[in-house]
């Protein structure tokens, strides 16, 4: 694996109307590396950069890059993927699915930490619709799997998750529970779904990622048996033209 990887990210220039790349770091990068990454980076005008692992050295070369503040420490935490006999009518666990209202209205409210809210760059109205956003853009998606939680035609929750590296990692995209039913345990068999449904298609790792700051959800996903296993720190990077026009903007 390369030290790191950069890639347009179309979805965030068309959404933000903001010419967006990413920065992947997977280890210490070297003089030669930094200064790759100098001419690179003038091609964006905002930059997400994810040091993987919390390298200090990696955190050390961002914090000298003009304009990268930190915005989002990120939090992952896996379980092994182990049988578990699940049965609840009121449980489905489907791809390809149709969009669904109900899902969308509670993913609209449910998210409450997000690096996008985190800087003021962002226009805000938009930083609040990224995760229904999220949503909607997976429903009709082949490779996409969701849990729903229904009672008398009602959707009471929802679990999106997908599989990486040949299916033998489940990952968990987006967890949320209606705030009515926040806390009768909804959400743990959202997850026992999840995981009956990705131990039988062959997943041998669980994995899920959640802001530092959301002790709800660490002490959640804590609650399920998942270990945290990495800390990834997240800045963002805007380009010094962008810097300036934007002190005289409504999101400074």
């Amino acid at each position: 694996m390369e030290n790191y990887v950069i890639k347009d990210l179309k979805w965030d220039t068309e959404y933000f109307l903001v010419n967006s790349g990413r920065i992947d770091i997977f280890a210490t990068l070297e003089d030669k590396q930094i200064d790759e990454i100098n001419k690179k980076i003038k091609a964006y005008d905002y930059l997400t950069i994810i040091n993987h692992e919390n390298d200090n050295k990696n955190n050390e070369i961002i914090s000298k890059l003009n304009g990268a503040v930190l915005r989002d420490i990120n939090v992952q935490l896996v379980k092994k993927c182990e049988k578990l006999i699940f049965n609840n009518d009121n449980v489905l666990v489907e791809n390809n699915l149709k969009t669904d209202e109900q899902m969308l209205k509670i993913a609209e409210k449910a998210f409450r930490y997000s690096r996008f809210y985190n800087d003021s760059k962002l226009d805000l109205s938009k930083s609040k619709k990224v995760y229904y956003n999220w949503l909607k853009n997976a429903f009709e998606k082949q490779e996409k799997h969701i849990c729903s939680y229904r009672e008398k035609n009602k959707t009471l929750g929802f679990l999106l998750f997908s599989f990486e590296n040949d299916k033998k990692e489940a990952i968990i995209e987006l967890i949320a529970v209606d705030d009515e039913y926040s806390g009768k345990g909804v959400g743990k068999k959202l997850m026992e779904a999840f995981e009956s449904y990705s131990y039988k298609n062959g997943a041998e790792i669980l994995k899920v990622g959640t802001q530092l700051n959301n002790i709800t959800a660490q002490n959640f996903y804590i609650s399920c048996k998942y270990k945290i296993a990495s800390y990834n720190t997240i800045y963002h990077l805007w380009k010094e033209k962008w810097n300036e026009e934007m002190s005289n903007s409504v999101y400074s």
